[in-house]
């Protein structure tokens, strides 16, 4: 990062040049300093802020169940490869906001994408609904365990209306079905920098209805 364009709000846009690489930090210091008045509260982003800024990050990526398999009743199951805390930069904390610098399964990502559409709840998956007794047709439930809330309520239903507008707007109009209220999600990520051969991965998340969601759907192309 050498150079960058901090927009603090619709009245003040700020351009910076850094002679050095990585000085996401001090670009940013730089720009809070020489800010008019009026614009925004100047500050400086130091070693402690910043880290505060990764523990809180980290922090909700745990909730969403990144960091563990998620219990699902299946055996052989993996969990996300992900940088340690203290090896978190400007950089990775950058890219990693939008998906980059880590690795997660498909489970975990419908597992994710499940707890927005359950109003922010995250809730365990499992393969088994209930147990049927063929002598005596008793039914035995599969308890359904719930973790903690990642996100409100309020912030889930907001995500769920960006979903929908993806489909009926925006780049998954593909996914728009007839008599039913679609909500999706594109995304694409690149090949590790060790390991180049293995391509580019594209996938599409959709959920249905948008309200009181009964399934949600993850399609992964490897190297489309």
């Amino acid at each position: 990062v050498r150079n960058a364009i901090v927009f603090l709000n619709p009245e003040v846009i700020v351009f910076y040049k850094s002679e050095r690489k990585n000085q996401f930090k001090e670009i940013i210091s730089k720009a809070m300093i020489d800010l008019p008045d009026y614009a925004v509260p100047k500050f400086e982003i130091t070693d402690d802020y910043f880290e505060s800024i990764v523990t809180g990050f980290i922090s909700l990526i745990n909730k969403y169940g990144f960091f563990k398999k998620t219990g699902i009743d299946l055996p052989g199951e993996a969990k996300g490869i992900f940088l340690a805390k203290d090896k978190v930069g400007p950089v990775e904390l950058a890219t990693i906001s939008f998906g980059q610098r880590f690795e997660v399964t498909p489970l975990q990502m419908v597992t994710a994408v499940s707890s927005i559409a359950n109003g922010g709840e995250y809730i365990e998956p499992r393969v088994v609904k209930e147990i049927i007794d063929s002598e005596t047709g008793e039914k035995q439930e599969v308890e359904v365990k719930k973790g903690d809330r990642v996100i409100s309520e309020e912030t889930a239903n907001s995500v769920l209306s960006m979903m929908q507008s993806v489909v009926e707007d925006g780049t998954g109009r593909n996914a728009q079905v007839q008599g039913y209220l679609v909500g999706g999600k594109t995304g694409t990520s690149e090949p590790p920098s060790g390991n180049k051969e293995a391509g580019y991965v594209a996938s599409y998340v959709a959920i249905s209805p948008i309200e009181n969601t009964e399934v949600v759907l993850l399609l992964t192309l490897y190297k489309p």
